[in-house]
This record gives C-alpha cells, structure tokens and sequence, in this order.
C-alpha cells in the first residue's frame, strides 16, 4: 500500500480554471484540495477533498476551517493556488521540493515575464534557483505546516485579501521569535494571464476605495511594520549555477 503523500495542494476553481495540468495527472507526490466556487462544471473528481463553495479563496478557507485545518495537518506542506496560474505536475512537485531543501517557511515559484504581477519582485530572475525576499505575494504562496497553522487567522481578515502577505509575515516573525524565511523560487515559473490582479467575478462590485480599506485595516489588525507592508526587499540570491541540485521529479 503506497503512503500517503506529504504536501497538499488547495485551488480555488471557477469557470476559467487552468487546474486540469496539475490535477488529473496520477502519481504526483500532493494531494488536492478543491474548493468549487461556480456552478458551471463538475469539478468533484479533481481532487481528493471537495468543496462547493461561493466567495473569496482565503475567506472560502476560514470559512471551512473546522475540515481544513485537521485536514491540513496530515501535511507538511501546503500550497494555496489561484486558478487563473499555470503550472505544470512537475513543477508543482519542484516547489515542494525547493520548500524542502531550502529550508523555507513559505514561498512562491517566479512568474514568466510576460504574466499580470502586483509586485515586479516575483517576475523570474534568469540564472538564480531563489531569492530570499521580504515577503511572497498571495497568487500562489506555499507553507510548512507550521506556518500555515500559525497565519491561518488572517485569512478571515477581509474580502479582498489586500494587505493579507504583509500581516503574515508580521504574525509569523512574532510567533517564531525571528524574521520568516520567505523564497521566490526562480528554478520555478509559472504563468498568470487569465486576468489581471484583483479582475474577475470575485471582484465586482469592488472600487480601489474598498481594496485600500481592506489594506488599511488589515495593516492596523496585524500592526504591520513600514518595514513589511512597504517593501520589496531581496535579503540573500542563490545562484542556480553551483547550487547542489537534484530534483527528483
């Protein structure tokens, strides 16, 4: 009897969901987590768990919390994906793997150059494996069970999930006695260009005042450091080339 695998990865899937690459594919090395928020198609058999679910990802997640969380904790990782992001099976093996090796208390992979970004830090860097940076942003972050226990809190903050990176690591340099250890996987690159960042049916209705008022108050909850919310920072570059790499994926 095979073993069950050790990441988990949870997608938010409406009518324009790029999921089917990282889903239907056999003996991948994560579960998946489905929470269904359209009534256009059937997704129940892509994944291991199900849920049908209308409203936004992190707050469909808090909402859930009483089976996420047990469920979750069979895990030692977990990834958290929007469904308008392109990404293959094995490079969704290869983020957990990074995870893993590098040590990381969350990360992201890099996006292609030509994807909708909030911030031009998560745009692949060429020649590097990762970065290890401020923060990651929301699109597709992935956490050790550890860091996903500790911020879990935070994604019932607001509707629109602005702010929410930045009161993550906040919450988590307080519970851990030390700054978190964030990666930008550049060994990785995904693709996001379905939408724009905070377009589609989850956001209408929505003006820039209210993204600025769930910022704003998310900010003050969390008491955020300038330090976090208002920067980009890269703290250390590992080189792809001399990197002691073997992905087995």
């Amino acid at each position: 009897m095979s073993s069950r695998p050790k990441n988990l990865v949870i997608v938010c899937a409406g009518d324009d969901t790029l999921h089917d690459e990282y889903t239907k594919p056999k003996n991948r090395n994560y579960d998946v987590m489905v929470f269904h928020y359209s009534d256009k198609f059937n997704f129940e058999s892509y994944g291991e768990y199900y849920f049908r679910q209308t409203g936004y990802y992190y707050q469909m997640l808090w909402e859930q919390r009483h089976y996420v969380l047990p469920i979750a904790s069979k895990y030692e990782y977990i990834s958290v994906l929007s469904d308008d992001v392109f990404i293959t099976k094995n490079n969704m093996e290869k983020i957990f793997f990074e995870m893993r090796d590098l040590e990381a208390d969350l990360g992201q992979p890099s996006l292609s150059e030509d994807s909708y970004h909030s911030w031009k830090i998560t745009l692949n860097q060429p020649g590097l494996r990762a970065r290890r940076v401020t923060k990651v942003e929301g699109m597709c972050p992935c956490f050790s069970l550890i860091t996903f226990s500790a911020i879990f809190e935070v994604f019932s903050v607001n509707r629109t999930s602005w702010g929410i990176e930045s009161a993550w690591i906040a919450v988590l340099e307080r519970k851990l006695g030390r700054y978190p250890r964030a990666m930008i996987f550049d060994s990785v690159i995904v693709e996001n260009k379905i939408r724009p960042i905070g377009e589609g049916d989850l956001y209408d209705g929505l003006t820039e005042e209210d993204k600025q008022q769930s910022f704003d108050s998310c900010i003050k909850k969390y008491n955020v450091p300038k330090k976090i919310y208002d920067n980009h920072e890269i703290f250390e570059k590992i080189p792809l080339i001399g990197s002691s790499v073997n992905y087995i994926v």
